[in-house]
């Protein structure tokens, strides 16, 4: 009996080894995939803060050209109601 319990306990301490080192390999793998994970998402954080400040770039580019649109509009108009109220005046002159 006694050997059958040394035995069974020269058996034990390998099939433990083999469970310890499995449930290591289990915990790296784990990890691995986390540590991947983990880059993965700041990977796409990255590339949406990119996108959203090149969207932020384009919108105002976009918003400071509609502006010097607005204005260049308003001088030719303006620009145009002097000439107008000059034609008017000066047709007045020319009836007088």
């Amino acid at each position: 009996m006694g050997l059958a319990r040394q035995l069974a306990g020269s058996l034990q301490e390998p099939l433990q080894q083999q469970r310890c080192d499995a449930t290591d390999r289990e915990l790296r793998l784990q990890r691995e995939a986390l540590e991947r994970d983990a880059r993965q998402v700041d990977e796409a954080r990255k590339v949406i803060e990119e996108a959203t400040a090149r969207e932020q770039r384009l919108q105002q580019e976009a918003l400071e050209w509609e502006r010097r649109q607005f204005a260049e509009a308003r001088q030719l108009q303006e620009e145009a109601k002097a000439r107008d109220l000059r034609i008017a005046e000066e047709a007045r002159k020319a009836h007088e």
